[in-house]
């Protein structure tokens, strides 16, 4: 059986369920045959006292939805950061051969320390969206 839950249609039918329906019913009335045998009209379907359980739902999804997308992110930051180490390390290599000189090892360090701090970054929303996850399944904060 194949996992459908990361698949982009799941997002927008499951969103779709959290917002109100409007068709239109054709029936046959049970009971009456001669006079008005046939039910025409609209049928809307509002939930107006559901205790908050759609907005609920929505931020289930949401935090969900942004806890998936960052650690995709987080993910390809890490091979990023993994680059950024070899190239670092290629360019001290070639600095203790002479071939290059010290602004190429340098510039290699300054974007590896870059590619580092937006790891960090990524790591620290992966973290909040982990968070608001837990408030929106009903954890508490501790004040």
């Amino acid at each position: 059986m194949r996992d459908t839950s990361s698949h982009p249609c799941v997002d927008t039918i499951r969103r779709a369920e959290l917002t109100p329906a409007c068709s239109t019913v054709v029936g046959q009335r049970a009971g009456r045959t001669r006079l008005a045998p046939w039910n025409f009209g609209p049928l809307i379907n509002l939930p107006i006292f559901d205790y908050g359980r759609r907005r609920a739902n929505v931020a289930v999804a949401d935090a969900l939805a942004g806890h998936r997308y960052l650690a995709e992110q987080v993910a390809a930051q890490q091979r990023g950061m993994l680059a950024q180490q070899q190239i670092a390390e290629l360019a001290r290599t070639r600095y203790n051969e002479g071939v290059v000189g010290c602004l190429e090892v340098l510039d290699a360090e300054r974007n590896l320390f870059a590619a580092g701090q937006a790891l960090l970054q990524l790591r620290r929303a992966e973290v909040d969206t982990l968070v608001a996850l837990y408030i929106a399944l009903g954890g508490g904060t501790i004040e």
